[in-house]
């Protein structure tokens, strides 16, 4: 267990102590001045201690302190390799200090508040202007030690001195202040549970709606590894991030010395046969994201097992059409696990890779296993000695072409995401060749929209909102990390103006139904400018600033600005809009009305309820969706901002663009 304290000390800066050593612990240490050295090896890495810790550290036996130091000052200096900053000694310390010389601590501390006065509070946690006690230096905001009457710093036990407690007239050159820094120092947190304080983590890791980093990857097999298949009961029911789930899932069979015990506990997480793909690209040292070419490795036969195994659970049906999205990646895949050896006792793998091979059925040994499941599954047939398919988006595409609506639209709504992806094609159908089947269309449609994944919902209503003519230009985007697009003219039927309005205000219901049942805030903060970027709808792509895009005219694509709007009307009572002009606009929450109605006032830039110079400060929490971070925001704030320009605040949440999606996924 001391690899994960170890890491959990460098990622997150928390310092998981063992109880019982912190339960022996003796009213004060033996030797000040030990701690006192620790406290300045930390300040010299950029860190000090919160209160609890700095309290419980300094009660500990002192060989128990100089285990501790070793060990955290290793680790802290690791993380930041060459990165450390330069903290020279205040050479020029005020001379009113009264009793013995300043220490080393005190000195050091003196260099990093004449550097950056607006620190992190060691007791409240909150950054704000701090000060250092006088004589012993440790920090405190004022607010903390007003809170209390204090004859001596409750850490070190020393007096402090009469008059004034803290150290006055720091201030040093340029040349003495820390450099190669930013000069914010981080606070190190105390913790007991060990296996709490992990699980917490890693679910927060394994829930990131956005994938995971080189650094965040290696924390979760390092977890796992420690762990062992005990870790498989830390995974949530449902990862959205589909690359986390495969790195997780692959970890766990690796390490495992059942292996269909914990394909079993897993089972739930492989849902279609591309889940599988995923997990086997990891095993063999590919890219679950299924857009980098690269080469594999090979597999162990144990593993390979379990592979075809967890392939073999899944329906012949939807397997055989899953396995034809990726065809190239499964014959590679296929290379290395040789399903075939196992055809007869795990016929349903063996028929999948069957049909991506286009595998010759009376030349195979195997041949009456493949004839039989065939015959037990509608969609297949074989045909000129191989196994065909009847696809299911094969059959919607016929009805299409035939004009038959209310058929493909029964269809569709066994598949509510599919549904919504085809809306516009339905409707245009429905239109043109069954006009009695548009009200089916669109009750169907709006029934969809409760079990639709929100970034379904927000692009349906930003494509079907744009409908009302031909565009200038139809623009195609593959799907992948990279924004790569091209164009061609429209040619489609606009839609009619009554189903317009009728898909956007479902859209907009939903929406605002799931918005609501989150974290509601007294007042909202959202920029018009926010327009302008695209909202990450692929998870693959990157956290904050990177994961939204300037917006492209000819893509009828939701904005942050789509999604910011619905949490700000949804889930507070006053949302000021910071609009491009630099004035304040107001929306306020009228009597009687809905939420629906005021998003729409908002959304048509009319009916406000007045302007603004500036936004009137508060201490309330405060949601936000801003360009820059440039708001004094209350403790307990929550939001999204485009551009970082102030250190990260404690008691504010900082969101990622596609956690803005996230909030939005209905709750079963």
């Amino acid at each position: 267990m001391d690899a994960i304290r170890t890491l959990l000390l460098a990622r997150t800066q928390v310092v998981v102590l063992d109880p019982d050593v912190a339960a022996g612990a003796a009213t004060r240490p033996s030797r000040d001045g030990d701690v006192e050295k620790f406290e300045d090896e930390l300040a010299q890495l950029g860190f000090v201690m919160s209160l609890d810790l700095a309290i419980t550290i300094r009660r500990m036996p002192n060989q128990a302190i100089q285990e501790l130091r070793t060990w955290m000052v290793d680790t802290l200096g690791k993380t930041l390799g060459a990165q450390r900053p330069q903290v020279p000694l205040f050479r020029g310390f005020p001379k009113a200090t009264p009793g013995d010389p300043p220490t080393l601590f005190l000195r050091r501390v003196g260099t990093w508040l004449s550097t950056r006065a607006d620190q992190p509070c060691p007791w409240c946690g909150e950054h704000k202007a701090v000060r250092a006690l006088d004589p012993c230096g440790h920090l405190v905001c004022t607010t903390c030690w007003a809170s209390g009457s204090f004859a001596g710093c409750p850490i070190c036990h020393r007096r402090i001195a009469i008059g004034e407690p803290f150290m006055t007239g720091l201030s040093c050159p340029p040349e003495e202040r820390v450099t190669q820094h930013d000069g914010q120092l981080r606070l190190l947190h105390l913790a007991f549970d060990l296996l709490g304080t992990a699980r917490a983590r890693f679910e927060a890791l394994i829930a990131r709606t956005t994938t995971l980093s080189a650094e965040d990857r290696a924390e979760i097999e390092a977890v796992i590894d420690t762990l062992g298949p005990k870790a498989a009961i830390w995974l949530p029911r449902k990862i959205a991030v589909r690359e986390t789930m495969a790195i997780a899932i692959a970890r766990l069979w690796m390490i495992s010395p059942d292996r269909h015990a914990i394909r079993r506990a897993t089972a739930d997480h492989l849902r279609t046969a591309t889940d599988v793909l995923r997990v086997a690209l990891v095993l063999m040292g590919g890219d679950p994201g299924l857009t980098r070419p690269g080469r594999l490795g090979a597999i162990a036969r144990p593993l390979r097992r379990i592979v075809l195994e967890a392939l073999d659970t899944l329906a012949p049906e939807p397997l055989v059409e899953d396995i034809r999205r990726h065809p190239g990646l499964w014959k590679r895949v296929g290379e290395r696990l040789h399903p075939y050896e196992h055809a007869k006792r795990l016929p349903n793998a063996a028929l999948a890779f069957a049909v991506v091979r286009g595998t010759a059925v009376a030349g195979a040994t195997f041949g009456p296993t493949l004839q039989a499941q065939v015959n037990q599954t509608a969609s297949l047939r074989i045909e000129d000695d191989a196994v065909r398919v009847t696809s299911w988006s094969g059959v919607v595409e016929d009805g299409l072409r035939s004009g038959d609506a209310r058929a493909v639209c029964e269809r569709l709504a066994t598949r509510p995401g599919e549904l919504l992806r085809r809306a516009d094609h339905l409707l245009r159908v429905a239109q043109a060749r069954q006009p009695d089947a548009v009200g089916t269309v669109l009750r169907t449609i709006q029934y969809a929209m409760t079990r639709a994944a929100p970034a379904t919902l927000l692009t349906l209503g930003s494509h079907v909102a744009r409908r009302t003519a031909p565009w200038p230009r139809r623009v195609f985007q593959r799907r992948g990390p990279t924004l790569r697009a091209w164009g061609a003219p429209d040619r489609r039927a606009p839609l009619r103006p009554e189903a317009i309005a009728s898909i956007v205000d479902a859209v907009r219901a939903e929406l605002v139904v799931r918005a609501e049942a989150r974290r509601h805030y007294a007042r909202a903060v959202i920029d018009r400018g926010l327009a302008d970027l695209l909202v990450p709808l692929d998870p693959r792509l990157p956290s904050v600033s990177t994961a939204v895009r300037p917006r492209a005219r000819e893509l009828a694509r939701p904005t942050v600005w789509d999604v910011a709007s619905i949490h700000a009307i949804a889930r507070a009572n006053l949302v000021y809009i910071r609009e491009r002009s630099g004035s304040i606009t107001q929306y306020r929450r009228r009597d009687g009305e809905s939420t629906v109605t005021r998003l729409s006032r908002l959304a048509t830039a009319a009916g406000d309820d007045g302007t603004l110079s500036a936004i009137p400060p508060a201490d309330a929490p405060t949601w936000f969706a801003v360009l820059r971070d440039d708001l004094v925001l209350p403790k307990g704030s929550a939001g999204f901002a485009f551009e970082r320009g102030q250190p990260t605040t404690d008691g504010v949440s900082y969101l990622a663009a596609a956690d803005l999606v996230t909030e939005l996924v209905a709750k079963p």
